[in-house]
């Protein structure tokens, strides 16, 4: 069509990808064109108080960020946090760097890094262009399909969504960098050509791979690929396993190494800082002996005095299998370290199950493991329509991966293990999805390129047939299910792209939805911060769940004792034990281990409660935790997440805090006994008390706590599942009022309060705010009570 204007085709063809990259940053940008800048989620408060400290004291003081420097101990109470063990220098080192240039503009430093997801999504369209070019071989389709794919497929996108300065975002960039130059390597291992150009791709590789570990501990995912790569490769391609190739892959592994240094946590995390001998970095490193006795026993036998190879393909398999096997076993056994986190997304957990506190993160939780977590997941994956599941970018990118071993070329290769490694490991724990679907959309974009291309004729083609060669090329059969397949892909895409249009045109930042999964505004968090800045001294101690610490110490300044990230199990299983205490005495005694200061100290636990106005009097009001309709957990933040406070504390059961209230006539509700506040954990006799307070703070109005009550009994028949899965001991039968005909409940009033006379805890500030634009019927409105308690330790 464009044989004789060229320039038409290239015109189309840039036009074609600078739109979907308008396009990809639109939709990113989304929440920012309705709120304005803002941090999103928990862990990039961190990001932008690393940034801003390192711009207010100097570029490299970041690496002071030590325990014993004493602005890191408002982190981790009273211990502090060691930064370049446990962070990660890129994003601090980067945005402090360049805002001495961008704040001529008038952004602050927070806007600044609210907007490096952004910033960095650009660059991984450049990268993404560069390394699928290469693999592709060129190919224009697949570099279409790529771009698209990064455009619009939530997978790919909600980790560099504004606001979300998570690190995976950003280290998405350069794992497309390493993948570009690897195969720039790749293709001239083995090949008589200079070697300058070859040590110069290592270089570049090496350094790429080592900039993810300045960004991101996903850089163990990656070198984990490049590993299993070299370690399997001999099973592909065995003539390939020459001396070169092992050269340059130990060159590549040491330069990487080096260039990783200026990363210290990533060397802890590999157990070279301190150095280990039962690390995982030493036997991801020692694998590579394997393919050099494979180059030995089967490529050069007769060097060593052998008469024939002692390897063959399938031999290096059983050795392969037999060393997998020792190695499980080696595991079990404890002689081989892996942290938690990475057996978790290894599938190790059936032979080692991991402690509580890695259970109870979402992200650690496996798309396998519900219904709703398998649909999430292909939603996730860019199935628009389910129906076409067949013809999404996670079938493509599956079926992409067998194409690319049987093309066995070696950087394709690389890739497509690289793809199978990741999505194993995403299957495992959902957290892994960004590494999954960087790869993945390669691997797609190339098998949608390789489909494409059987669409339409080829200039070799145009000519043989302009020559009567008819029956050459592809035939019509051939390109009819090409354009099916493609016509079928383009639906489930468009489909797709409206999902992630809808759902970042809706989201709300984290912090302006106060925390609470109803995608609606609430300043309570906004309040609460402002009143802690501005009213606890600077060396109150905040005790809240691990989840808001860097909210606490990073919008309100105050010291945390745990500040949003499970690095230390046990001062997060004392805050568990001191939140769901049997008494202030219990309490107090943990909170002693943790040196609190006496009369500086502070409890925060906050919910969604339903606010009833009475029809009669509108001063008076009715109390209760969010219930929904549908049944199950009550509350939406901290009492479905104190069950995991439950387990991870590991000195109670949720069968004796936890009850099913099964309501006769209407829908089970599970929950803590509200209804006998005496005998309740500390937290939810917090929530209970601080209701019943707003009668002193608010002297005109009167508020009330019910919840439903009755008779208690063990499990029916018909809950028993319940036992299995939530650990529920017991349910309570409530009957119809037979006056009202409403389920019977216990009324509590400001007499009943659990704390009225406690001489440790007391209310120091209750934050009443209501969601805006939730629906309510009647009288009811959903506001969240945050609720912050004064406590006295004695000596």
């Amino acid at each position: 069509m464009f044989e004789k204007k060229p320039y038409v085709e290239k015109t189309i063809y840039i036009a074609l990808i600078a739109a979907m990259i308008v396009l990809g940053m639109y939709l990113r940008v989304l929440p920012a064109l309705k709120y304005g800048l803002e941090l999103h989620a928990n862990d990039p408060w961190i990001e932008y108080w690393q940034v801003n400290y390192t711009y207010h004291h100097g570029l490299l003081s970041w690496y002071s960020l030590t325990q014993g420097n004493p602005d890191t101990h408002l982190f981790w109470y009273p211990w502090g946090r060691d930064f370049p063990l446990t962070s990660y220098p890129g994003l601090p080192l980067w945005a402090t760097a360049t805002y001495h240039v961008v704040k001529l503009f008038g952004l602050s430093i927070k806007d600044w890094v609210v907007l490096q997801p952004i910033i960095f999504a650009f660059f991984s369209f450049l990268t993404l262009y560069l390394a699928v070019k290469e693999v592709s071989r060129g190919n224009r389709y697949a570099i279409i399909a790529a771009i698209v794919l990064y455009a619009i497929l939530p997978a790919a996108s909600d980790r560099n969504i504004v606001g979300f300065v998570e690190k995976e975002g950003i280290a998405i960039t350069f794992i497309y960098l390493y993948i570009y130059f690897y195969s720039k390597l790749a293709k001239l291992i083995n090949k008589n050509v200079d070697r300058d150009r070859k040590i110069m791709y290592t270089i570049l590789a090496a350094l790429s791979m080592a900039l993810v570990g300045w960004f991101w501990g996903g850089f163990i995912y990656v070198l984990g690929t490049v590993i299993v790569f070299l370690v399997l490769y001999p099973l592909f391609a065995p003539k390939e396993i020459t001396w070169e190739f092992i050269k340059y892959h130990l060159l590549l592994l040491v330069l990487t190494m080096l260039f990783v240094l200026p990363s210290p946590n990533i060397l802890k995390s590999l157990g070279f800082y301190p150095f280990r001998i039962k690390s995982l970095g030493l036997i991801m490193l020692s694998a590579m002996v394997l393919p050099i006795i494979f180059n030995l026993l089967y490529k050069n036998y007769k060097r060593i005095g052998f008469r024939k190879p002692l390897l063959n393909p399938p031999r290096y398999l059983g050795v392969l299998i037999i060393i997998l096997v020792a190695g499980l076993i080696l595991y079990t056994q404890g002689f081989i370290s892996i942290s938690a986190r990475y057996a978790w997304a290894l599938g190790l957990r059936a032979l080692t199950p991991a402690p509580p506190l890695t259970q109870s993160i979402e992200e650690h939780q496996s798309p396998l493991s519900s219904p709703s977590n398998l649909y999430h997941m292909l939603l996730s994956w860019g199935t628009g329509l389910m129906p076409l599941m067949l013809f999404s970018p996670l079938m493509m990118a599956v079926f992409g991966a067998f194409y690319l071993l049987y093309k066995g070329e070696m950087d394709r290769i690389y890739l497509a293990v690289a793809f199978i490694v990741a999505f194993y490991s995403y299957l495992n724990a959902a957290y892994m999805e960004a590494t999954a679907s960087s790869t993945g959309l390669v691997v797609a974009s190339i098998f949608i390129g390789f489909i494409a291309s059987k669409i339409f004729p080829t200039r070799e083609e145009v000519a043989m047939w302009r020559r009567g060669r008819i029956g050459r090329g592809v035939g019509g059969s051939t390109r009819l299910i090409a354009l099916i397949i493609i016509i079928l892909l383009s639906v489930n895409l468009v489909f797709s792209g409206l999902y992630l249009y809808r759902t970042h045109s809706n989201m709300i930042y984290s912090i302006m939805s106060a925390g609470a999964p109803l995608g609606a505004r609430c300043d309570a968090w906004y309040e609460a911060l402002e009143f802690m800045r501005k009213n606890l001294s600077k060396y109150a101690v905040v005790v809240a769940w691990w989840d808001y610490g860097y909210w606490i110490s990073v919008g309100g300044g105050k010291h945390s004792v745990a500040d949003g990230a499970t690095l230390n199990n046990t001062q997060i299983k004392i805050l568990a034990r001191i939140l769901t205490a049997s008494s202030s005495e219990e309490a107090i005694h943990y909170m002693k281990m943790l040196h609190l200061p006496p009369n500086d100290t502070y409890i925060l636990v906050f919910d969604a409660f339903w606010f009833v106005r009475d029809t009669n009097d509108p001063n008076k009001y009715t109390v209760y935790p969010y219930i929904s309709q549908q049944g199950g957990l009550v509350g939406l933040i901290d009492i479905p997440k104190s069950i995991w406070m439950i387990r991870i504390g590991e000195n109670k059961s949720i069968g004796d805090v936890f009850y099913l209230y099964n309501i006769i006539g209407g829908t089970p509700q599970i929950a803590p006994r509200f209804d006998q506040p005496e005998n309740l954990p500390l937290i939810y006799r917090i929530m209970v008390d601080g209701i019943l307070y707003l009668n002193a703070v608010e002297e005109n109005k009167t508020y009330q706590f019910i919840w439903f009550t009755g008779e208690q009994s063990t499990l029916s028949y018909d809950y028993r599942f319940l036992e299995k899965t939530l650990g529920l001991k017991y349910e309570v039968t409530v009957t119809k009022n037979p006056v009202s005909g409403q389920p019977k409940t216990v009324s509590l009033g400001y007499d009943d309060r659990p704390f009225k006379n406690d001489p440790y805890i007391q209310p120091y500030k209750i934050i009443v705010e209501p969601f805006e634009g939730v629906k309510s019927s009647g009288n009811a409105v959903l506001v969240e009570v945050i609720f912050i308690y004064k406590v006295t330790i004695p000596p």
